[in-house]
Parts: structure tokens; sequence; C-alpha cells
């Protein structure tokens, strides 16, 4: 299983590796005890918005359907896949 940590420092999906490319299907999931943190994307690294909300200790399928990624607040997100 390969893993990537995303902080509030945009990410561009198109110079990542397998499974960290847009429209692959990852596993997003929050560490955090306490708190939601937010997996924001966009088309072109200025306009955000939510592409899942996730509650504290969580994790969800998300699909990376666009070109930049990013954690809406400092905290770290990891995004699992194989």
């Amino acid at each position: 299983m390969r893993s990537l940590p995303v902080t509030n420092t945009s990410i561009d999906l198109s110079k990542q590796k397998v499974p960290f490319l847009p429209n692959y299907t990852v596993i997003a999931k929050n560490p955090v005890d306490t708190g939601t943190l937010v997996l924001q994307h966009s088309d072109d690294n200025t306009n955000w918005s939510t592409l899942v909300s996730l509650p504290a200790s969580s994790e969800a399928q998300v699909n990376l359907d666009k070109r930049y990624i990013r954690c809406s607040t400092a905290a770290t997100i990891y995004l699992n896949g194989n």
C-alpha cells in the first residue's frame, strides 16, 4: 500500500505516481482523533471546492477527479492506495 500525506500546500496530482493521479480512486484518512478535516480539490490551483469532509478518525473512498488537492487546514490527511 502506498501513502501520500496531504497538507495545506497544494499537490499537483499530474506530477505524482500511480495511484495518486487524476481519475484514480484512493482512501482518504483523517488520523486526528478530534475534529473534521476537509480534503479540497481544484482544476486551476485557485478555485477550491470540497472533495470530502472526514470526521475525526475516519476514512472515505474518493475519486481524484481534479488536478490539484490540499487539506483545508495545516493538519495532514493521508491518501492510501495500491
